[in-house]
């Protein structure tokens, strides 16, 4: 199966392997930290999420928890893209 496909290049994600520059790298570790990284629960995920009910008004814990649910997101985002 070709997720991304181009003139120049195309991706299959059938093998865990790619060809990058003439070397390979095994993707296999990335899916697996992503498939752990996506079970986890991300505060946005809640239906009446309000980002002022968990940080108080605290800036640098908006920002915080706000990086840790773009992380669960982008791996749920990148297993799709995939095909994961």
């Amino acid at each position: 199966m070709t997720v991304y496909s181009s003139s120049a290049s195309s991706i299959d994600v059938a093998s865990t392997e790619r060809s990058v520059r003439g070397g390979l790298i095994d993707l296999f570790p990335m899916v697996e930290m992503s498939r752990e990284i996506a079970a986890k629960t991300a505060r946005y995920d809640a239906e009446d999420f309000m980002i002022d009910d968990y940080a108080g008004g605290n800036i640098d814990d908006a920002f915080r928890m706000g990086q840790e649910d773009g992380e669960i997101l982008f791996a749920r985002r990148l297993l799709t893209l995939i095909g994961s």
